[in-house]
């Protein structure tokens, strides 16, 4: 951005470059210039990708990177039985992950004495765990593809992880002299009974029942119904069939108890019963215990339908958000996203979470596993790539705004069969070269891939920083601010050595510096098109250039035979 520009003017061109916004100046007129218009002595660098500069967020792309580049080597291992365990066992991966970044970030949080800082640093936790619901649901969704009955069983382990104010709660109340009196005990059952951890919920009524005798009996009824209520545990090899039958005898059991009132003369008690007989009007009047619509879809469920099949979870999770939004407010980004996955939407997942998340990241590693596990249309996109690729271009392209993070988007362009190796190509040519080892590692990847032109623009740039750094007969050294350009243009400059005369001014050579990079630049590519109509276009760029038109476009030419 810049200070005091008049855009109505257009007195600004820009466009995106590779991770960074390029501003240059078009027609500024002087003479229309007033004293009481601000002027504009400072550019502003506005970054497309700030996540890349984050500490914590760079060793989640580190270590997703080693995830992703084992991914594609076990691609052809991928077989029967065993491809979906692995590709389940890699989803895990990227979801501890992610959850490792998100604990630093939250030590971090808490630690930051500026306010400001903190505040900040939550917002990146609160986005690392949004990242991880919305990852562990597709993973159960799409990738597990749970059916009916451990379907359930997957859902609540999804909402014990991702809701786990219960833990703390149980700390503080078991923690305290006299469980039973704390003011939160009721609280604690409640959500115990809510998350379906019916053990826990027993042990705590035992507690009260211990400590007051006339509620005993009542507990006792209360405990047996948890005890038996049926649950398709993971080892268990009873049908669907045979538990809904027993879940059908233990619903009738439970709502006799309510008929005859053998829980009325304790308020709590008999609400509990009432949320095992999944009543939703009675877990809507829990609905902060609840804290989202969808801690409350998979507890209407479980209460409700425990062998809920997956195609009618969409019906169950809508009428849940409507219930629980009640009108009163509308639905967040994330609520539109986990809505998709539970329609099974992959599209509309990848969609929501390309516009709601802060990078590419999540959405280019979730879709490269999806397509792994062939659950995306192989449809191209209006120029010629499918959204896998599409996103993985995207994301590789933040990477190489980054000073060291580059090195990863290399890997990522390399699985991208259709347009992977022209946009290293373009990426490569820009990355400033402000050391000879980046140098170094730019031409060793130029030479493995057999990227000739780029290696030979590479070594060419070395040169002229090597005459820049020792000086030339005639040429005036040159100063850090200088070279500090050259370095930042990246290969492809040619530095002519007339520009360090001693009589330049230093603004008026740098300036002089960009004009001539780029049109020759420019002149590269209209030489190499053979188009003749684009040479008014850097004519015109150099008209005021100390070593004039002719002589920079034979300089150009020389260039192109080369």
């Amino acid at each position: 951005m810049s200070q005091g520009v008049n855009s109505k003017k257009q007195q600004l061109c820009f466009d995106w470059g590779p991770g960074e916004m390029l501003l240059c100046e078009t027609s500024f007129n002087k003479k229309d210039k007033s004293e009481k218009v601000p002027s504009c002595p400072f550019i502003y660098i506005i970054r497309k990708d700030v996540d890349v500069y984050s500490q914590i967020l760079r060793k989640l792309f580190n270590e997703s990177h080693g995830i992703f580049i084992g991914l594609q080597r076990i691609e052809e291992e991928l077989t029967g039985k065993s491809r979906k365990a692995q590709l389940v066992r890699v989803s895990k991966n990227y979801r501890s992950v992610i959850r490792a970044c998100m604990e630093e970030m939250h030590q971090v949080a808490i630690a930051a004495k500026d306010p400001a800082s903190g505040r900040q640093f939550s917002s990146q936790v609160s986005i690392l765990s949004a990242m991880e619901l919305i990852w562990n649901l597709c993973e159960i969704l799409f990738i597990e593809v749970a059916p009916a009955g451990p379907l359930l069983l997957h859902l609540l382990d999804w909402v014990r992880l991702h809701v786990c104010e219960v833990d703390s709660l149980s700390a503080d109340v078991l923690g305290s002299e006299n469980p039973s009196k704390h003011e939160s005990f009721w609280n604690l059952v409640t959500l115990l009974v809510l998350q379906g951890r019916l053990d826990e919920a027993r042990q705590m009524l035992s507690k009260e029942a211990d400590a007051n005798p006339s509620s005993a009996s009542m507990c006792r009824v209360l405990g047996d119904l948890m005890r038996t209520m049926p649950i398709l545990s993971p080892g268990n090899t009873q049908t669907l069939t045979e538990l809904e039958l027993k879940w059908q005898h233990w619903r009738e059991e439970c709502e006799r108890h309510l008929r005859d009132s053998t829980l009325a003369a304790s308020p709590h008690l008999e609400s509990l019963c009432k949320i095992m007989l999944g009543d939703e009007a009675t877990l809507l009047e829990h609905k902060e215990l609840l804290s989202n619509w969808y801690h409350f879809l998979v507890t209407r469920l479980l209460y409700s339908n425990p062998t809920v099949k997956p195609i009618d979870l969409h019906f169950y999770a809508q009428s849940s958000l409507d219930m629980f939004l009640g009108g009163e407010s509308s639905p967040e980004p994330l609520d539109n996203i986990l809505m998709a996955a539970f329609e099974f939407d992959i599209h509309q997942v990848i969609k929501e979470c390309s516009i709601a998340l802060s990078n590419w990241w999540f959405v280019a590693h979730l879709t490269d596993l999806l397509d792994h596990c062939r659950l995306l249309q192989s449809h191209n996109l209006y120029f010629g790539s499918n959204m896998r690729e599409f996103l993985l271009l995207e994301y590789a392209s933040g990477l190489f705004a980054h000073h060291s993070l580059w090195q990863l988007g290399v890997d990522y362009f390399d699985h991208c069969p259709e347009l992977g190796r022209v946009s290293l190509e373009l990426h490569i040519e820009r990355i400033p070269l402000n050391t000879e080892q980046k140098a170094l590692k730019v031409l060793r990847i130029c030479e493995q891939r057999q990227m000739t032109e780029q290696a030979e623009q590479t070594y060419e740039l070395m040169r002229c920083l090597e005459d820049l750094a020792s000086g030339r007969p005639g040429c005036g050294e040159p100063d850090t601010q200088q070279l500090q350009v050259i370095l930042t243009l990246g290969g492809g400059v040619v530095v002519v050595p007339c520009w360090w005369e001693k009589d330049d001014d230093i603004e008026t050579t740098k300036v002089e510096m960009l004009r001539l990079a780029l049109a020759r630049n420019l002149a590269r590519a209209i030489i190499r098109e053979g188009s003749l109509e684009g040479r008014t276009v850097f004519c015109s760029v150099l008209k005021d250039s100390k070593l004039g038109e002719n002589g920079f476009i034979s300089h150009a030419a020389e260039q192109g035979q080369k």
